[in-house]
């Protein structure tokens, strides 16, 4: 999945399968423990203009605006939305967790959102000598790794084999010229 692929639809489906998938583990863990059944409320939520149909819709709508480049949003902000939603696909019913299936979960809208943010993050706020993988450029361009090489990109020296990184001043600057959003 691409992050060109993410249209309302696809994003209104997976804030819903978020809250389906949060709801059973709740009413699970509510069923064992209590013997009663449970649903998470649906409370809307209205920011702005708009409403969201559970409260925190409106965080993940947020978390796959500013994925897209069409939102802004403090680095601490996302960030909380990113770990929030890890914590919560994680934590079984002790308490504990268990990792995160990243080769599965990053193909999915959400995955690929968060992977999309922090990737965006960088790029919005990182330093002019920070970098970037050619995996996290390639996400936010929609250009394969494979063909990064038609931006007016130049890659980092490294060692022969190793993953190709770019500085993120070099990166603002090419999506700027290739009318990418930052």
């Amino acid at each position: 999945m691409k992050l060109e692929n993410l249209s309302k639809h696809i994003i209104a489906d997976a804030i819903d399968t978020f809250y389906k998938t949060i709801n059973k583990h709740v009413s699970h863990v509510v069923k064992v423990l209590g013997g009663e059944t449970y649903s998470v409320p649906r409370t809307p939520r209205k920011v702005g203009f708009k409403e969201y149909e559970f409260f925190y819709a409106a965080d993940l709508d947020t978390l796959f605006h500013y994925a897209l480049g069409e939102a802004k949003a403090s680095p601490s902000y996302i960030r909380t939305i990113c770990s929030d939603v890890e914590v919560l696909l994680t934590r079984n019913a002790v308490g504990k967790s268990v990792p995160l299936d990243w080769a599965e979960f990053g193909q999915t809208a959400l995955g690929l959102a968060i992977r999309a943010a922090r990737a965006r993050m960088k790029l919005r706020d990182g330093a002019d000598d920070e970098s970037m993988s050619g995996e996290e450029v390639s996400l936010l361009s929609s250009v394969g790794v494979a063909e990064l090489d038609e931006l007016p990109l130049e890659p980092k020296k490294g060692k022969k084999g190793a993953p190709l990184e770019f500085q993120v001043e070099d990166v603002r600057k090419a999506f700027e010229k290739e009318n990418i959003a930052i």
